[in-house]
């Protein structure tokens, strides 16, 4: 009986003895987790594996005829675990011959330089030793047949990533239409499409060598990235180049601050070429540093005398043949004088509007709308003044128009100043789209820059042409409206430059 009395005290000790050793093993557990030491994060860190995404190839904007107007191209970096696995014996035999295609490949260092790098690598047992960056397709290919490393069915040590480095191949064409591809402040077509160019991320298991290094397990993906969609524009490598050289040649002749070309497809509203050009003095230089077709709004001067002409013959029903006296080149409103460059005596409307008199148009819209000037504001309004056009690029600026005579700033010489492009401010991508509608038959279509979105050569979504405005003139008007802008060419300020 003594007997087993004495076994259950040692059972029932020894039970003691395992609850508290367990307690102890959990409290350690727990103050580990809590409170870890320095010693357990660095160790927490060398078996640390985890999920993370992989960005996927960002999709290419192209010219309308195929052609890349930007694209990824990748970059290459090599590093190496100087404890890898891989076979030492092997490693000491290749080093010299490694070393030496290694220094062919980069052009800056010595076959001594990089064996000297890979020998302190070992020694300090570095995980994730930098040997090259900013490698492009072919020296990455050079680097993979040097004999120590193409041989895949044994470790090597190397770590190979890449990343992808926007590139505009045909330079600062269009630059700031194409835009800029940065992580924060894109712009252009960049930032308008990113959602499409972007694509999505894939995931990879990647294990962190120390600090926040993360390096491949392998070269599988848990899920593929999948690359973004390709946008497709509207623009013509040719004319964009054609409207870049003569824009930078006219301001030059000109020495112009900055200025804007637009082309425009009369029947569908494809823009076929957008230049912007600002001039910098210090660098003596022109820079396309704003989308200034899209953001500028200014006073149009005399390219707004087509919408006041317009608006006057259809509310007056007169024809362009209508006599108008501008006598001297001169007319006077209260205090304010209105001058011709030169006087133009007694012309038709037509004649007016070719040779851009400030005075005929003045008189013509003062006859008109003088007892009502509300109604020319509601013309203005019905042009689509002091609206957006609605283009598909990002920044597009608003016209600054009045829109009724009891504005604080509608005065008695707000009439003829408006008619002749003053205390107005347009864009000019809107006062192209006016002057489009009136050559397109009274269809104002809606300016575009991309056609259709593709995805491996296939196209996932075409953009047909849009109407946004029309019927806001009779045809007779429109018709008269074409006559206007055709005598620009033939017997009016532009027959210069048509004709030669």
């Amino acid at each position: 009986m003594n007997e087993l009395k004495k076994i259950s005290v040692w059972i029932y000790v020894l039970y003691v003895i395992l609850c508290v050793l367990a307690l102890v093993i959990i409290g350690k557990v727990f103050y580990i987790q809590a409170i870890p030491n320095e010693d357990a994060q660095r160790r927490a860190a060398q078996f640390t594996y985890k999920l993370r995404d992989i960005d996927p190839e960002r999709g290419r904007i192209l010219a309308s005829d195929g052609s890349p107007l930007s694209t990824s191209i990748p970059e290459y970096e090599i590093r190496w675990d100087s404890k890898g696995g891989y076979n030492i014996e092997r490693f000491n035999a290749k080093l010299d011959s490694l070393s030496a295609g290694i220094a062919e490949i980069l052009g800056d260092k010595s076959k001594e330089d990089v064996k000297q790098m890979f020998l302190k690598a070992v020694e300090s047992g570095n995980r994730y030793m930098k040997v090259a960056d900013h490698l492009n397709y072919n020296q990455m290919q050079r680097f993979k047949s040097l004999p120590y490393v193409k041989e895949k069915k044994l470790r090597s040590g190397f770590i190979i990533s890449s990343k992808e480095k926007r590139a505009k191949p045909y330079g600062a064409l269009a630059a700031r239409t194409i835009g800029i591809f940065r992580e924060s402040n894109m712009v252009g077509l960049e930032a308008s499409y990113d959602s499409l160019l972007r694509g999505k991320s894939g995931k990879q298991m990647q294990q962190m060598v120390g600090g926040d290094t993360w390096v491949p397990m392998s070269d599988e993906f848990i899920v593929e990235p999948e690359p973004g969609f390709d946008v497709v524009t509207t623009l013509d490598v040719h004319l964009q180049d054609a409207a870049q050289s003569s824009l930078r040649h006219t301001m030059e002749v000109n020495r112009a601050d900055w200025g804007c070309v637009i082309l425009m497809e009369v029947k569908t509203g494809y823009i076929k070429a957008l230049a912007n050009l600002t001039y910098d003095s210090v660098a003596n230089k022109f820079y396309e540093v704003e989308n200034l077709a899209l953001t500028q709004s200014v006073e149009p001067g005399s390219t707004m005398k087509l919408a006041s002409l317009l608006a006057a013959m259809e509310e007056g029903n007169l024809d362009i043949n209508k006599v108008v006296h501008t006598g001297g080149g001169t007319f006077t409103i209260g205090e304010h004088t209105l001058r011709d460059v030169k006087p133009c005596g007694s012309v038709t409307i037509e004649q007016v509007f070719a040779k851009s008199s400030n005075v005929g148009t003045a008189m013509v819209v003062r006859d008109v709308f003088g007892s009502n000037p509300q109604k020319f504001l509601d013309y203005l309004d019905r042009f689509g003044y002091g609206q957006l056009v609605g283009i598909d690029l990002l920044g597009e600026g608003k016209s600054s128009v009045k829109r009724t005579t009891k504005d604080p700033l509608w005065s008695d010489l707000s009439l003829t100043q408006m008619a002749v492009g003053y205390e107005v401010q347009v864009t000019p991508l809107h006062q192209l789209c006016f002057y489009n509608a009136i050559a397109n038959g009274g269809k104002f279509m809606k300016p575009r820059l991309v056609s259709e979105i593709r995805k491996n050569g296939l196209t996932i979504e075409k953009f047909d042409p849009v109407v946004i405005r029309e019927n806001f003139l009779k045809s007779e008007t429109i018709a008269k409206g074409r006559k206007l802008m055709e005598a620009v060419t033939t017997i009016g300020t532009g027959k210069k430059t048509f004709l030669g």
